[in-house]
């Protein structure tokens, strides 16, 4: 029950979270000795990884998807019309028999 809050919690406090967790890496990386620093990993594969702790990883990538197949039919009408009438005629002859 904890994960699914903490997981609705960040999502609707995304920017906060993602913002504060910016904030201590560059602490960290302040307080490090210089020759450890390099292996502390990069940014922006530490935030990928927290990322794929506290979200919905494949919910995020579904909207995307979702969001690039509609923009994707929105910009070519004809293809969006012609899809669109061969799956209506082919859920119709289906349901006919």
């Amino acid at each position: 029950m904890r994960k699914l809050i903490r997981r609705i919690h960040y999502l609707l406090n995304r920017r906060k979270m993602e913002r504060e967790l910016a904030e201590e890496m560059a602490a960290h990386r302040e307080t490090m000795p210089e020759d450890r620093r390099r292996n502390f990993g990069g940014p922006l594969r530490l935030r990928e990884e927290v990322r794929d702790v506290w979200a919905w990883v494949w919910l995020e990538q579904l909207w995307q998807d979702l969001s690039y197949g509609a923009r994707m039919l929105w910009r070519s009408n004809g293809f969006t019309v012609s899809a669109i009438a061969v799956l209506g005629l082919g859920v119709g002859v289906n349901l006919a028999d």
